[in-house]
C-alpha cells in the first residue's frame, strides 16, 4: 500500500492527527533483511505495512475503506428493504453484487483503478464470476480479460453456490469435524477431557456459519450421525456396543450430549434467514 494513501484514509475517517503522526512515524524508515547464501542484504521497505504489526490489519482495512468509498457504487447492486447492497467484505475477499455482466465490468474497473492510486491490485488467478441461472452468459471483464466462471467458492469458510445446495457444505462441516477430533485426539485423557474437548474443538467445526443456513432434516440428521461417531470415537465405544442393550455410564452421558448439536443448530437458527 502506498503509506501516503493510509495516512489520507485515516484522517478521513476521523482519527486523530496525533495518533496519525505517531503511526506514519513508526512505519517510516522500515527496512527489512534477506539472507541468501549466509550474506545479510537489508531493504528499505517503500510500500505496504509492516508483516505481523497489530496494527497493520486495522490499516489495510482503512485503505480499502477509502478505495471503497471513491469507487462510488452508489447505483450499483440490488435492492434488499430500501437498502442497495453493492458489495460484500470480509479482510481482503471482497464479493461484487450486481444484475448483469455490464455492471459487475463497471465495478471490477473502479476498483482497479481506485485501488492502483493506493498500490493495491486485484488478484485475477483468484477472481471468478458466479451467475444465476436467470443471468446472461455475457462475460465480465478485468483490464480488458474475461474473468473464469465458476460453480461455487469459500466465502469464507462456507463453501456456496449458486443452486441453494447444501449438500456439499454439510459434507465440508462432517469432514471438518473429524479434522477436529484427529488434531486433539492424541491428548485425550477420560472421558470428562473428551467431553470439554468436543465442546470447545469438534462442535464448533460443525455448526460453523450454521446462522446463514436454513437446515433441512435430512441435513441434520447428517451433523448429528457424525456428532455420535465422533462421539463414540473419543469414548472408544464400538458400535456393535451401542446396538446392545449395555447401558454404561458413559454411554448414557454420550446420550445426553447426543443432543447438544440439535439444540445449537437450532438456536443459532432461530429468527435468522438463509441469505447467500
Amino acid at each position: 500500500m502506498e503509506p501516503a494513501k493510509v495516512w489520507k484514509a485515516l484522517e478521513e475517517q476521523g482519527v486523530e492527527a496525533r495518533y496519525t503522526k505517531v503511526l506514519s512515524e513508526c512505519c517510516s524508515g522500515c527496512t527489512t533483511v534477506f539472507r541468501p547464501f549466509l550474506n545479510d542484504i537489508e531493504a528499505s521497505v517503500e510500500k505496504g505495512v509492516r508483516q505481523g504489526d497489530p496494527a497493520s490489519p486495522n490499516l489495510f482495512s482503512a485503505c480499502l475503506e477509502s478505495v471503497i468509498r471513491n469507487c462510488d457504487w452508489s447505483t450499483f447492486g440490488v435492492l434488499i428493504n430500501g437498502e442497495r447492497l453493492s458489495h460484500l467484505r470480509f479482510a481482503d475477499d471482497i464479493v461484487l453484487v450486481t444484475r448483469s455482466p455490464d455492471n459487475a465490468s463497471e465495478m471490477l474497473r473502479r476498483l482497479d483503478e481506485e485501488g492502483s492510486k493506493a498500490r493495491l491490485t486485484i488478484n485475477t488467478t483468484k477472481t471468478e464470476v458466479m451467475r444465476s441461472a436467470f443471468s446472461s452468459q455475457q462475460s465480465a471483464l478485468l483490464q480488458g480479460v474475461p474473468l473464469e466462471d465458476g460453480s461455487e467458492c469459500v466465502y469464507p469458510g462456507r463453501l456456496i453456490n449458486m443452486e441453494n445446495d447444501i449438500k456439499p457444505e454439510i459434507a465440508r462441516r462432517g469432514r471438518a469435524g473429524w479434522a477436529a477430533y484427529n488434531s486433539i485426539r492424541s491428548v485425550l485423557q477420560g472421558p470428562e477431557a473428551a467431553h470439554r474437548s468436543f465442546n470447545s474443538a469438534v462442535l464448533p467445526a460443525l455448526c460453523y456459519a450454521s446462522e446463514t443456513r436454513a437446515l433441512t432434516k435430512i441435513a441434520e440428521t447428517q451433523l448429528c450421525s457424525t456428532q455420535i461417531s465422533i462421539e463414540r470415537r473419543m469414548l472408544g465405544l464400538l458400535l456393535r456396543k451401542r446396538k446392545s442393550a449395555i447401558c454404561t455410564t458413559q454411554m448414557l452421558e454420550q446420550c445426553r450430549r447426543s443432543m447438544m448439536l440439535s439444540c445449537t443448530l437450532m438456536s443459532r437458527n432461530t429468527g435468522t434467514l438463509d441469505i447467500v
